[in-house]
Formats: structure tokens, sequence, C-alpha cells
């Protein structure tokens, strides 16, 4: 099983598993279900790294039938793809996570492999893009139910 990520996703799922109340007036919730259900029936899951819609975006409220596509992928639009300032975030948000992780655009992980770089690598979760302060504590908590023997198991 593999599972499309953006850089900037892995660290909101973590948060969004430690605390699903964060979703739930979320436009992405359905997104991050999607990607804990799976993640849960499936723990040894594929994380593949992409640049445009991922597993999350997919499955967005605010996701638009476009002709045109846009910078995320063809056929389809979003809020933040008009939004030049946006575009520029999670661009850079990205290319800081892939830098930090040592990952490129098109890189498969194991999802377990995923979480121990990220506690690794990114023990702080600093840019709001990947979480930011407010949601550290969610992230520290994701990363520890995460790396029990049993993860997912609470689900």
């Amino acid at each position: 099983m593999k599972i499309k990520l953006r850089p900037y996703h892995p660290t909101w799922v973590l948060c969004y598993f430690a605390d699903q109340s964060i979703a739930k007036e979320d436009h992405n919730k359905k997104g991050f279900d999607f990607v804990i259900k799976t993640l849960c029936e499936h723990p040894g899951a594929e994380i593949e790294l992409v640049r445009e819609f991922d597993d999350v975006c997919s499955r967005c409220a605010k996701l638009k039938p476009n002709p045109a596509g846009s910078v995320w992928g063809d056929g389809r639009s979003c809020a933040s793809s008009d939004n030049p300032k946006t575009v520029r975030q999670v661009h850079e948000s990205n290319d800081w996570t892939l830098s930090t992780l040592g990952l490129k655009y098109g890189s498969t992980i194991k999802w377990m492999e995923l979480v121990r770089l990220l506690k690794e690598k990114m023990p702080e979760i600093r840019d709001p893009m990947i979480g930011g302060p407010d949601n550290q504590g969610r992230y520290e908590k994701g990363l520890a139910l995460c790396l029990k023997s049993q993860p997912f198991a609470r689900m």
C-alpha cells in the first residue's frame, strides 16, 4: 500500500493522530481520516512524497474541478493555488522539510521509517505550515504513539 503525501503533511498526520479534534472543522478532515485509516489498516504502508495533490488534498472540501488545473496538479484547483503567498509558503516548507530529512520529491519511504526520521531530524515544528509551535505537543504525542510497538492500535 502506498500513500501519497506532500512533504509538509506527515507532521500534520502525526498531530491529527494524536488529537483528531484539531480537524473537526478542517476542510481537509476527510483526507486526514483517509490517511489515518489507511495507516491503521496497513501499518507497513509506504509514503511517496509528491509535489502535486496528495491523498489529503485530493479529498479537500474546497477542491474544485478546473480543466486548466493549477500549480498543484491537473483538472482541479483550490484556494491555496490561487494565492501566490500560500504557494510560495508551501514550496518553501516542502523544500525545507525535504532538505532537513535528506529526501526529495518522488522519494518512497515506509511510514515508520519516516516517523523515526522525523523524530531524529525534526524534533520541533516551528513553521506554521508544518504544524507550528501551537501543535508541538500534539506532534510529540503523535510521534510517541507511532513509535510504540503497536502503532495505530488505539484506532
